[in-house]
């Protein structure tokens, strides 16, 4: 009897060692057809997330890291509140489809901080992706600096489609087996990739930027991709063609952000094949709907007339002008080939 005794209490400290996070230390959230999780989990007090699809993962364990003002805001954390909802809505689309359909099942989940600070983490998750953004208070006109560097653990054997940042974002897509990928290579969004054994294809990016720093994927060497924000990217050629040595100064610095903190949407599209990667609505869905005093008809505005153009940048490099002289020839231009713009 003291065998068995001594037994169960070794198996239960053995159970209490090996699944250390509590049934309040984890939330899931499923796509309305139940292919696509998302899960968050604490461990030793780090916030973690995955993705998978059809029970294969996507991403992996990741640790989604968050600072602001140089403070962690991810690590020595519990999962609070959790509101689910739910939407089904479809709306007018110019793109590959002329209707498309914001389907999802989401999440407004309360994270609870050192020092009773709290903030909120809201997911979405659609048929064909996943997608979590973090919004921490902030009082009126206080300024703070955030900054990431999550991770994105790609499973292994996955092969990768992506270019790095010297081109800005026009540039050629390298396609690369993950053990391929060295350390600190860079990859601007989107990052896709196929997984391994067919199970489907994946792209990384981000939706709905505003108020904050644009985002980009440096490799950690090890099947791993790391967020990192504007002011850790290397300068790209354009930039440095275009602008002063002043200027690439300037995007050094952290972006500041008065008031509330809200990161844009970080996104992963998911599709058994391409066509449904190329048929995927989650971006628009994650942007809010036309401003109305603009555009009170939404995408059938009347002013909204999609056409030919011809045109430039504004801020063109040193020694091609662009004044409004030279601007008003290009459109005497587009109205002799009989262009709509």
């Amino acid at each position: 009897m003291k065998k068995i005794i001594i037994l169960s209490f070794f198996l239960l400290t053995l159970a209490l060692i090996t699944h250390p996070a509590s049934a309040a230390d984890r939330a899931t959230i499923s796509s309305p057809d139940g292919k696509i999780k998302l899960s968050l989990n604490v461990l030793n007090g780090q916030l973690n997330y995955s993705v998978t699809y059809k029970n294969t993962p996507v991403l992996e364990s990741s640790a989604l890291k968050m600072t602001v003002d140089n403070s962690s805001i991810t690590s020595g954390v519990s999962i609070g509140k959790i509101s689910k909802f739910s939407e089904k809505e479809t709306y007018a689309w110019n793109g590959v489809h002329s209707t498309a359909v914001n389907h999802f099942n989401a999440a407004v989940i309360s994270i609870n901080g050192t020092g009773g600070k709290e903030y909120s983490l809201e997911v979405k998750v659609f048929n064909n992706g996943a997608a979590y953004r973090i919004i921490v208070p902030g009082a009126g006109q206080a300024k703070h600096i955030p900054d990431e560097s999550s991770e994105l653990k790609i499973p292994s054997g996955s092969t990768l489609w992506y270019h790095d940042l010297s081109g800005h974002y026009e540039a050629i897509y390298k396609k690369k087996q993950l053990s391929e990928v060295a350390a600190n290579e860079w990859a601007a969004p989107p990052l896709t990739y196929k997984l391994p054994g067919g199970a489907g294809y994946a792209a990384v990016t981000e939706a709905d930027l505003r108020n904050y720093s644009g985002m980009a994927l440096q490799a950690d060497g090890a099947g791993a991709f790391i967020t990192r924000l504007a002011d850790k990217h290397p300068i790209s050629t354009p930039y440095k063609l275009r602008y002063t040595p002043e200027d690439t100064l300037r995007v050094r610095k952290p972006a500041v952000v008065t008031g509330i903190i809200t990161t844009p949407w970080r996104v992963v599209m998911v599709g058994e094949d391409l066509n449904m990667m190329l048929n995927n609505d989650m971006l628009h869905n994650l942007c809010p709907p036309p401003d109305k005093t603009l555009f009170p008809d939404g995408l059938r505005t009347s002013w909204i007339k999609p056409g030919r153009a011809v045109w430039r940048y504004l801020d063109t490099p040193q020694g091609e002008a662009s004044t409004p002289e030279v601007l008003a020839e290009y459109s005497a231009q587009a109205a002799r080939l009989g262009f709509e713009h």
